[in-house]
This record gives C-alpha cells, structure tokens and sequence, in this order.
C-alpha cells in the first residue's frame, strides 16, 4: 500500500497554513505569543479574553491578523516537509536537494531534536522545512525541466 501524502489533504496553500496554524502540532511557529505580538506591530484592534491569552481563542486571533497580513506573510511560520515534495512529485532525496540548490525550493527553517533519547546514545537529528508556496505552485513539468537539465 503506498504511503499517503499528507498534504493531498489541502487544495491551495491558503487552507494548508490555516490548518497548520490553528492545529496543535509540531509545524506552526505560531503561537498564541507571537500571534498577539504581531497584532500588536500591526496596529489591529482586538480584545483578548478577559481571562487572558490562553483562553482567547486562536482562530479569533487569525482572523483579526488576516485583516492586514496576508496568508502569503504567515507562510514564514508554517513548513512543508522534503517528504511531501518527494511524494507530490516522484522525486528522491538526491533530486530534491538538486531543486533545492536551484532554487525551485526553498529553506523556511531548521530544526533540530534529539533522536534515542532512553537507549543511551543520543543523536541530534536535524531537518529543515520548506515553503508552502514552492509546495503548491511548482509544476511537474517545472521540476522535470530543472532535473532533465541538471
């Protein structure tokens, strides 16, 4: 059975760094901290909840952001992974470093985690993440072009 790709689940990067930012997971930068930072920047009038910031909810806070930054400026704090590229496309680690030094796609940001952390010998894995926009609006035939004239 072949593997599923995650991001065939959304149908336009709009959707897929909605989904990330209000989801409780590991790919938003997003909090609710940074959130209200940047309503504050913005100058955008918006009342936290009388209990705080924890009970102010995260789709409110959005929604009052996208009323002066566009989803294209909240893509920064949302990653896609090498993996979806590689199964969106039919490409391999190799190829895709290849679109990578081209720059059909591009780094967002890096991380880096611990790995065999209860066996003794721990490792640092590091992984990086990728735009969304690279994600949704690269072609097939785009990344054919770039690898058949690597």
């Amino acid at each position: 059975m072949a593997e599923e790709n995650y991001m065939d689940r959304f149908s336009n990067p709009e959707e897929f760094i909605r989904q990330q930012i209000l989801a409780k997971g590991n790919f938003s930068s997003l909090d609710k901290k940074e959130m209200y930072r940047l309503i504050r920047v913005y100058n955008i009038e918006f009342q936290i909840h009388t209990s705080g910031l924890a009970y102010t909810k995260k789709q409110d806070m959005l929604d009052a952001l996208l009323k002066k930054i566009s989803y294209r400026e909240l893509a920064r704090y949302v990653n896609v992974s090498k993996q979806s590229f590689c199964m969106k496309f039919g490409i391999t680690d190799d190829e895709f470093k290849i679109l990578v030094e081209k720059g059909l796609i591009h780094p967002t940001n890096a991380y880096m985690s611990l790995k065999h952390c209860g066996t003794g010998d721990a490792k640092w894995s590091q992984w990086s993440g990728y735009n969304v926009y690279d994600y949704f609006n690269l072609s097939t035939d785009e990344i054919k072009s770039v690898l058949q004239s690597y």
